[in-house]
């Protein structure tokens, strides 16, 4: 038998569930605002009301969102402008490397990419200079390492080196979803 978050992480279902959210929290939207309207009810006293009524409509979305396991697809090929900037980097298949909490059954390593900024990097050419491997601390939930440029430059002033490679990952959901 199938869970309520197995079906509803299917199609129409889950169109169907995405739709009644819609509409149950549009009609408790007024009832939000009339609630928060004294201080005392808000998440902080201080805050405005549009600032409690905005962080209760944020946390909602997030919470169906996340029940819904809306899946962000990482995009592992090239555009025409990404080309040379974008590398892939597959799990290895070396033994022993994934061991204790990494050796899962459940749990694989997939395919993640890494992109190069402030350019593409010459493996002939480009020999013996520093570079940086960057993975980003926290968990991308929706986004990538792709969108870090700034970042990225940033890093490479920091250290003094010409390249910056960021791995473009999402924790939050792997190849199959979860």
């Amino acid at each position: 038998m199938s869970t309520a978050a197995e079906i509803l992480a299917k199609h129409p279902a889950k169109g169907l569930y995405t739709l009644g959210a819609l509409l149950i929290n549009a009609l408790k939207l007024p009832l939000w605002i009339f609630y928060h309207l004294s201080s005392s009810t808000r998440q902080h006293s201080r805050w405005s009301l549009r600032q409690a009524v905005a962080t209760r409509a944020l946390r909602t979305a997030l919470w169906h969102f996340s029940f819904m396991r809306v899946n962000t697809p990482l995009i592992l090929q090239p555009t025409a402008k990404e080309k040379g900037l974008l590398v892939t980097i597959p799990p290895s298949t070396k033994g022993g490397v994934y061991m204790g909490i990494c050796d899962d059954e459940e749990v694989k390593p997939e395919k993640i990419c890494g992109y190069w900024y402030p350019s593409a990097f010459n493996e002939d050419e480009d020999r013996g200079k520093k570079i940086v491997l960057h993975f980003h601390g926290g968990a991308y939930w929706r986004f990538g390492g792709w969108e870090s440029g700034r970042d990225a430059a940033e890093i490479s002033c920091y250290y003094e080196c010409i390249w910056t490679c960021c791995g473009a990952f999402v924790v939050a959901l792997g190849g199959s979803g979860e």
